[in-house]
């Protein structure tokens, strides 16, 4: 996909061609069987991790999710963000009343570098956005030390 990208032409050629898929997909009420194997999307939650001068910043976009639906938890060197999206509907037509429940069960896991210091990293959950700080241990900190006069 990344060569796709440097040409735009082709790009657009396999978006279509994926939304065509898709579509079809919808039309005849067929979820799309992700690279496990499994029904569903496997990309959810997106996972968007930067590197900054202090660390790292790991953002996660989960709308409609509160802090009791999460578990994040930091083991060795590996950021695992768990959680449950239920979804619930409820449709009434005249005496017919439909009610249907999804729940999606998803984990995501980031391998992060040795030197994150645990102890001082952070989770926040605000407005459907998860954001984990991950600060870096002050030994690895890059460090200008001032030059002495001899």
């Amino acid at each position: 996909m990344i060569a796709a990208r440097k040409q735009p032409g082709l790009y657009k050629f396999l978006e279509d061609l994926h939304r065509l898929y898709t579509d079809i997909l919808e039309y005849f009420h067929i979820r799309p069987i992700g690279a496990d194997g499994m029904p569903g999307r496997h990309d959810f939650p997106r996972v968007v991790a930067k590197k900054n001068p202090n660390g790292y910043t790991v953002r996660c976009t989960l709308p409609g999710l509160s802090r009791k639906d999460l578990a994040v938890t930091l083991a060795g060197d590996v950021l695992s963000i768990k959680g449950v999206k239920k979804e619930r509907k409820t449709v009434r037509e005249g005496s017919f009343l439909e009610s249907t429940a999804r729940y999606v069960v998803f984990c995501r896991s980031v391998p992060l570098p040795p030197s994150v210091d645990v102890r001082r990293s952070r989770a926040e959950l605000k407005n459907g956005v998860l954001t984990v700080k991950l600060p870096r241990r002050e030994e690895t900190v890059a460090k200008r030390l001032p030059l002495q006069r001899a």
